[in-house]
């Protein structure tokens, strides 16, 4: 994925999905649990029951991002003003429920984001058989720079290696066991097409990891996607976020990686199902300027 074919999509666009499912985890001892509940976690405000809504935390809305008018106008509608705060018009989190996309956790005292004072490093793995190892890291490259400009985080990109294997090298992992992400990190791993860690019917997977710090905020302290080399099969190579590709797919789960769940707009590109005509909505450009949003 080279630069050129992310400058048509700074101005205001992106795409596409592919039907994923998706595993939204917790930490736990080194354990992974499911997202109900975790003893890392240990806030039963964590419970999904109802609660795939945003929701208010006094550490947003500190953006890293300069907000187009559009931008401001979906999140600064004047007919949806807050009671918080009676003398300005100011809720994005209105716009956001409304426009039917969804945080990936969310928490009675805000929902999960990466907090955006500390740089997050980017690992792409993969795995010692695969070849199409350099079209494997592009994509992840491309991706990783949409996401910087639209969400502002600190992200930073390179290849996870494991020493200099013999035979392939040091540019490659196994992935027969795949370990967990370290703090403040976000692991992209490729993996063959019969690998255990995804279902037959799954081309890739997101998993975020959560802590809740004194205050109560629910914060991503690390990030996991699984990706086949399925996707190669499935899809050609293309514009991240336009049509269905391979970039546009391995963006969909990025964005869950950090923090945004799925779209109901059967033309989001956040929605479960890839299609050729998805595109990048409003409410999908705004949830990602959001998510860069949350001050330590």
């Amino acid at each position: 994925m080279k630069i050129r074919k992310l400058l048509w999509l700074i101005p205001l666009l992106l795409i596409g999905l592919v039907a994923i499912a998706i595993y939204e985890e917790f930490f736990a001892s080194g354990n992974y649990q499911k997202i109900e509940i975790s003893n890392y976690d240990s806030d039963p405000t964590l419970s999904r029951e109802d609660k795939e809504t945003w929701t208010r935390n006094l550490r947003d809305e500190k953006w890293l991002i300069e907000r187009s008018p559009k931008i401001d106008d979906f999140f600064y509608q004047p007919e949806q003003t807050t009671m918080i705060h009676p003398m300005i018009s100011i809720n994005p989190y209105i716009g956001l429920n409304v426009a039917g996309v969804t945080p990936m956790v969310s928490t009675e005292n805000g929902v999960a984001l990466w907090a955006n004072c500390h740089k997050i490093e980017v690992l792409t793995g993969v795995d010692f058989f695969l070849e199409q190892v350099e079209e494997m890291y592009d994509v992840i490259d491309g991706v990783t720079e949409v996401i910087k400009n639209y969400t502002g985080l600190r992200l930073t990109h390179s290849l996870q290696t494991t020493g200099n294997h013999p035979v392939y090298g040091p540019s490659l992992i196994s992935t027969a066991e795949i370990p967990t992400p370290k703090k403040n990190s976000i692991h992209a791993i490729w993996v063959p097409r019969e690998s255990p860690h995804l279902e037959d019917n799954e081309l890739g997977r997101a998993e975020i990891w959560n802590t809740v710090e004194t205050d109560g905020t629910p914060t991503i302290t690390r990030a996991r996607m699984i990706l086949s080399e399925k996707l190669f099969d499935e899809y050609d190579l293309g514009l991240i976020g336009r049509g269905s590709n391979v970039e546009t797919a391995v963006l969909h789960e990025f964005v869950h990686s950090v923090g945004v769940g799925h779209s109901n707009n059967k033309n989001s590109f956040m929605h479960t199902d890839l299609a050729d005509e998805s595109f990048a909505t409003i409410a999908d450009l705004a949830a990602l300027i959001f998510a860069g949003s949350r001050s330590c």
